[in-house]
């Protein structure tokens, strides 16, 4: 019985994973209101890393992740 949980647990992990693997290819599509009318300001260009051009390092993207509670301070000032 324990082997039949266990199974069942790592086949719930993997379809989490996956989920959420699929999520990261599609996040910018999301961040949109209206992608199919809207763009990110500044574009991010094709075939930069992830690293260099999402997440804090683009300031819309950025403003988007900052705490909620901290948005004031980062509106003042988002290239702090």
């Amino acid at each position: 019985m324990s082997q039949f949980f266990d199974l069942i647990a790592s086949t719930a992990n993997q379809a989490r994973s996956d989920d959420i693997s699929s999520l990261k290819w599609n996040v910018l599509e999301y961040v949109m209101k209206n992608p199919k009318t809207e763009s990110l300001t500044p574009p991010i260009p094709m075939g930069t890393s992830k690293g260099m051009s999402r997440g804090f390092r683009h300031l819309f993207l950025a403003r988007l992740l900052c705490p909620r509670r901290l948005c004031g301070t980062f509106d003042e000032n988002p290239k702090y």
